[in-house]
């Protein structure tokens, strides 16, 4: 098989999303694939089947306005956040980062970083993740996790003392109501299925790239992405960002709540918060560490190789230009070796500025601003409105 039709089935070979029971039940039902009316018909799908059932059943039971529960439903801004925003997000995700995950395996092949006598080992790497993705076995797993999750995370949000739209008594899992039998059973199952599933993808995405990382790559220190030519896998760990913005929006909730129904400090939740968002940086950058030996071992070669070459071709420019003892020429600017020599400089600093891990500065910023940004809003609980702008008007302007 040629590079170029190694290239065009890569996007079939590994695409994260397209692929799994899930991914095939949604096919019989018209939710896909990714085109952007199915998918804004996905997300109506999956939140149709955990939040309106919520509202309609704690309203039938006189808990989603107030009554006699402290948190009614639609002061439960945790499940909103959760169902209509997060849940969502996680829905949208899909396509985006699975179309942004296959260009950048297609790139390995494109780019020639992959040569040729490697291209069977990338195919069969990219056949083993897919594989894993379409198992029935995988997604049993996930959804049995999930409803251990959802067990536990019901368990937490029941040991308040508050009386909520869940439960008729507090801290009781045999008083749930309707709607708290709905919430258990299958809102929150729900979301941690989508949730762990993205938790699998990221996994196989991770084997993958390893499994990359240990062929015979082309490597070129001189590349200007200043990453020996891998500099394009920072693009497919950015597009995890929106995993984490979802997931710093129901915690960003769950923070809130503490603070608003428990009387809990927000000064005392910043440690987690601030764990959550380095979490979110590190975790995504992660795998890319297992291109650090070869590259490593690039930007060295690529020092000794180049300092050998600046030499030999110094050694040469000053013995012609310098210790010749003749009179510079007049026509010496725009000379072809002054020219060769700035490139042999500029090649130099390209190989000392390489990074051994391919990611940069924007990649960082960029995920962790999108797990901080959800929580913004908590900064209202603590600082008015009027100072937040004033605070930000005066760092701009």
């Amino acid at each position: 098989m040629t590079s170029n039709e190694q290239s065009r089935t890569m996007d079939d070979d590994l695409s994260l999303v397209d692929g799994g029971p899930a991914y095939r039940a949604m096919l019989r039902l018209r939710l896909a694939p990714p085109a952007p009316a199915r998918v804004a018909w996905r997300v109506a799908f999956f939140a149709a089947l955990t939040w309106p059932p919520l509202l309609i059943l704690s309203a039938a039971g006189g808990r989603a306005l107030g009554g006699e529960v402290a948190v009614p439903f639609l002061k439960d801004f945790v499940a909103h956040v959760r169902f209509l925003i997060a849940l969502p997000l996680l829905v949208v995700a899909e396509p985006l980062v699975g179309v942004a995950l296959a260009k950048v395996a297609r790139q390995f092949v494109d780019a020639h970083i992959v040569p040729e006598g490697e291209l069977a080992s990338l195919r069969r790497a990219a056949s083993a993740a897919s594989r894993l993705r379409d198992s029935v076995a995988a997604e049993v797993v996930i959804l049995t996790l999930a409803y251990l999750g959802a067990s536990v995370s019901v368990g937490v949000q029941l040991s308040t003392r508050l009386a909520t739209w869940r439960a008729a008594e507090p801290g009781s899992a045999a008083a749930l109501t309707a709607a708290g039998w709905w919430y258990v059973l299958v809102s929150v199952p729900m979301f941690q299925f989508l949730l762990y599933r993205w938790v699998w993808r990221f996994a196989l995405w991770s084997l993958f790239l390893w499994r990359v990382a240990r062929l015979r790559l082309r490597l070129i220190p001189i590349h200007p992405d200043r990453a020996a030519g891998v500099g394009f896998l920072e693009a497919g760990q950015a597009t995890f960002g929106m995993v984490g913005f979802a997931l710093g929006a129901v915690l960003s909730a769950v923070a809130a709540w503490r603070v608003l129904y428990e009387g809990v400090s927000l000064s005392s939740l910043q440690r987690p918060l601030v764990a959550f968002v380095l979490l979110a940086v590190v975790i995504p950058i992660l795998p890319l560490f297992a291109f650090l030996p070869k590259l490593a071992r690039t930007k060295w070669q690529g020092t000794m190789d180049y300092g050998v070459l600046g030499s030999a071709y110094a050694g040469a420019f000053q013995e012609a230009w310098v210790e010749s003892g003749e009179r510079p020429p007049k026509d010496m600017l725009g000379s072809a070796d002054i020219q060769s020599l700035a490139d042999l400089s500029g090649s130099v600093e390209v190989v000392r500025e390489m990074r051994v891990i391919p990611v940069g500065a924007r990649t960082v910023v960029a995920l962790a601003v999108a797990a901080a940004a959800p929580m913004l809003p908590l900064a209202l609980l603590v600082y008015p409105a009027a100072e937040i702008v004033a605070g930000l008007a005066g760092i701009l302007f």
